[in-house]
């Protein structure tokens, strides 16, 4: 396990703890200077939304601790997306698969897990998942259109 899961995010891990001392940081610089404590507060969010490894990171945590009430059915190949992408394994394809092939099954799996994301019965933390893996899928897609 720690060597196919985390040795290859260690960076986004490292990442991940260095965003979380600086959210303390500006914790403890809203009694004092709030002005600077707000600014490093929002560069923090502006960097978690925007890294699509954090949302994978997060996503396949919650599966894999039981967090997400995720069918058994559909664990494994949320894990596979998550922890697997950008290889094109996480789209269950060979590793020689062409463009268009990445690009159809990444296409198909962002629209199965954003409707699942949009789904009024589904529940936060699963959502949270599922938009990990849409965003996921779409950045294989993308990447696969521009080669």
């Amino acid at each position: 396990m720690i060597n196919n899961q985390l040795m290859p995010r260690s960076r986004v891990l490292q990442s991940r703890a260095a965003l979380t001392a600086l959210r303390k940081l500006a914790d403890r610089l809203g009694g004092t200077d709030n002005q600077v404590g707000a600014q490093i507060l929002r560069e923090v969010e502006r960097i978690e939304s925007t890294a699509i490894e954090f949302a994978q990171v997060r996503g396949a945590h919650l599966v894999a601790s039981g967090m997400a009430k995720i069918s058994a059915a559909n664990r494994e190949p949320l894990e596979r997306l998550l922890l697997d992408a950008p290889d094109p394994s996480a789209l269950s394809l060979p590793p020689d698969a062409t463009n268009s092939g990445v690009m159809a099954a990444a296409g198909q799996a962002a629209s199965e897990w954003r409707g699942r994301a949009n789904d009024p019965l589904t529940g936060v933390t699963e959502t949270e998942v599922f938009e990990a893996a849409a965003r996921t899928a779409e950045s294989m897609y993308a990447a696969a259109h521009t080669t």
